[in-house]
């Protein structure tokens, strides 16, 4: 299977402080596909993530920052034929989740 050409462009708020996470992700990306994820310097509290046009995640949209393997997740799906739709539910789903205020409670208290 020939690999998909990515044109992967990460938009961060520099006064926002952004600027380490849109850095890790480039990298994730970079190592993951091969292709080279351009950072482009923005304000106004933005960190979007784009493969040519298509707009991946946007902290504005979902309200949170992309969970780590997040975006590769999107990106996998929609390599392998789903929308861009099932690809983030599918970027969502293989996030590992945070445990409830109970969970890490009773894990604090050593099980009790």
């Amino acid at each position: 299977m020939p690999q998909t050409k990515h044109k992967f462009r990460i938009t961060f708020c520099v006064t926002c402080g952004y600027r380490p996470r849109a850095v890790k992700l480039q990298a994730e990306l970079e190592k993951s596909f091969s292709q080279v994820a351009e950072l482009v310097q923005a304000s106004g509290g933005l960190f979007e993530v784009e493969d040519g046009e298509m707009l991946l995640f946007s902290k504005q949209q979902e309200d949170r920052f992309p969970e780590d393997g997040e975006v590769l997740n999107i990106v996998s799906a929609l390599e392998q034929g789903k929308t861009l739709e099932e690809a983030r539910a599918h970027g969502k789903a293989c996030i590992e989740k945070p445990p409830t205020f109970e969970e890490w409670f009773t894990k604090r208290l050593g099980g009790k």
